[in-house]
């Protein structure tokens, strides 16, 4: 994972801890006309004619607090806590405010200064699972161990460094006796300064020794082209200003790959938007420019009042359209395609141009069918990121805390089987009447209620009267519409606050202590020592210990320490690579089912 992806998933996580950095941007404008503005601009003002009579005690109070407190404190200590009670008050992680007096920065961009590699942890190394096209690190000089040049230039995909020195250091930094999070230290640095890497690839130990530059992330790579198919990963729908889009980076592929022979014509494109958080709103409705055209519907924002802004695709930097050459489409999404990249896929399945063409495989995806803006609150680059607006399909549908529903099912294996899965992620409309509900739904919901308001029921209709009552909706004890997508949406809160994240990716470092871990930790780690030693274990300790009785860490004493942790997050890789290959063949066989 690339230092830019991770400033993005470290902002995303700041209220509240969820498995992925679900990110979409849609720059629309500021809007003043917020309470917060009208408030702390009638404060100043001191104009309270036609203010709300609670904005008037919220304004008496601030000056009573800050007169009568017994330490002097500034207006800007206040008012930053002011937006950032606001913001946190309405339970939204894409809504929060960050204050550069405390250091904290909207850092949105996808180009950087460094080496250009995207990593991973394996086997305690970093593992190189992406090299830009446009960083240091393609261009990169290889040397044997003895230092003599050799004729291969940059390192690649696969490579795993093993140390690190910068130019005036005289040892080595050796990554595996680091926490990962500390290898940034060594990694990173300024324009034009060196770095050496000592890496690995076919087993064998290469130097690179590379100067630091600008890079832009890419967003787009190209897999396989064969048999009339073209397999692309799609990483990020980021990129502004002189970035690359996706949509500039994917018509470079067609234009100079795919489409080279102006009369060719692609039979199936496959375009795997696993693991893709989103981006900006615009950079989706550009790539969908480039299968519709230009003005064509994109989709709509919804917003608070009900109604609807039509949003067109554009051709902005594109020369062309692609549609009338490709036959079908194959997307692959997980539960962590997000945002801007469920835009596109549903921008696709509702147009009339592709929709008989499109098919969806892969797990249900996330749910954030909504757009964020920002509205600068000081000069000094402290602002308010906030939500405001749904973002639905060109025929106004909305997976907002719903996900998009794949056509054909395929996972690398969750930490929930499928059954479990589907219960948790499981959306059930509304009714006319409770009867008509299936016997694992009426289950379903009854469960469901009963966790979100920690009451037994009697039964269905019992806990809906209950819910309905919490909550003031009035439908008579039938679940319909309203009371349906209100359990939906605290479900899909709860469900990505409480539930484990998927088993692959739930890496815990070791530790030196051994009672340091969360219920969840424990429970992943147990887990994932049972997939790989087909073996169900009745306490986290006896895992560990069986696990490291078959890998000869015995001396470890069932301490789930940094070798242990390592080893485990290596071999776990090694599956989920098996695993994900076994997706994307059948994704790439399915289109014409």
């Amino acid at each position: 994972m690339n230092e830019e992806t991770m400033k993005v998933i470290k902002l995303e996580r700041k209220l509240k801890q969820i498995k992925r950095n679900a990110i979409t941007f849609s720059i629309f404008g500021l809007i003043a006309s917020t309470c917060l503005g009208i408030g702390l601009g009638y404060y100043f003002s001191e104009k309270r004619n036609g203010v709300p009579e609670e904005m008037k005690e919220f304004i008496t109070f601030y000056n009573h607090f800050k007169e009568n407190y017994y330490e002097e404190v500034d207006d800007r200590t206040l008012l930053d806590g002011l937006y950032y009670g606001l913001t946190n008050s309405v339970n939204d992680n894409y809504t929060f405010y960050t204050s550069t007096v405390n250091n904290e920065y909207q850092d949105l961009s996808s180009s950087g200064v460094g080496l250009g590699i995207a990593r991973s942890v394996y086997y305690g190394q970093p593992l190189i699972t992406q090299v830009m096209r446009t960083g240091p690190a393609s261009q990169a000089l290889i040397y044997d161990k003895n230092d003599n040049k050799l004729d291969l230039i940059g390192l690649k995909k696969g490579d795993i460094l093993i140390k690190a020195k910068n130019k005036n250091d005289i040892n080595y930094y050796e990554f595996n006796k680091y926490h990962y999070s500390s290898w940034s230290e060594v990694l990173l640095g300024d324009i034009d300064s060196e770095i050496e890497l000592v890496f690995k690839r076919d087993n064998i130990e290469y130097k690179a020794k590379i100067t630091r530059g600008t890079y832009n992330v890419d967003k787009v790579e190209l897999l396989s082209f064969e048999n009339g198919q073209a397999v692309f990963t799609l990483n990020s729908f980021l990129g502004s200003g002189e970035e690359t889009t996706p949509a500039e980076e994917l018509h470079s592929y067609f234009e100079n790959v795919i489409f080279k022979n102006d009369s060719y014509k692609l039979d199936n494109l496959v375009i795997d938007l696993r693991d893709n958080g989103g981006g900006y709103v615009n950079n989706c409705n550009q790539l969908l420019g480039l299968f519709l055209g230009a003005n064509e519907t994109a989709g709509y924002y919804q917003y608070s009042n009900g109604n609807y802004t039509k949003l067109y695709t554009n051709m902005v930097n594109l020369k062309k359209s692609y549609n009338d050459r490709i036959n079908s489409y194959t997307f692959i999404i997980n539960q962590n395609t997000a945002s801007a990249a469920e835009a596109f896929v549903i921008g696709m399945q509702d147009s009339e141009q592709t929709k008989d063409k499109v098919k969806v495989v892969g797990e249900t995806s996330f749910g954030k069918g909504i757009a964020q803006t920002f509205y600068d609150v000081y000069e000094d680059g402290s602002m308010v990121r906030y939500t405001f607006a749904k973002v639905c399909s060109p025929s106004k549908r909305s997976i907002n805390k719903r996900g998009i529903v794949p056509d054909v099912f395929a996972s690398y294996l969750s930490i929930q089987d499928k059954d479990e899965y589907d219960s948790w992620r499981l959306y059930v409309e509304g009714v006319n009447s409770n009867d008509e509900l299936s016997a694992k739904e009426k289950a379903l919901i009854k469960s469901r209620i009963e966790l979100l308001i920690s009451i037994q029921t009697v039964d269905l209709n019992d806990a809906i009267d209950k819910f309905q009552t919490i909550y003031e909706i009035d439908e008579n004890g039938v679940f319909g519409e309203k009371t349906a997508s209100k359990l939906g949406d605290l479900f899909f809160d709860y469900y990505n606050t409480y539930t484990p994240m998927n088993i692959y990716d739930s890496y815990v470092i070791g530790g030196d202590e051994y009672d340091i871990y969360s219920p969840t930790q424990m429970k992943c780690i147990k887990k994932q020592i049972s997939l790989l030693l087909n073996k169900e274990f009745t306490s986290f300790d006896k895992a560990v210990r069986e696990f490291q009785n078959e890998n000869g860490l015995t001396s470890k004493d069932g301490l789930y320490d940094l070798e242990t942790s390592y080893l485990l997050q290596g071999l776990m890789y090694d599956l989920m690579v098996e695993q994900e290959d076994s997706v994307l063949k059948l994704a790439k066989e399915i289109y014409g089912v």
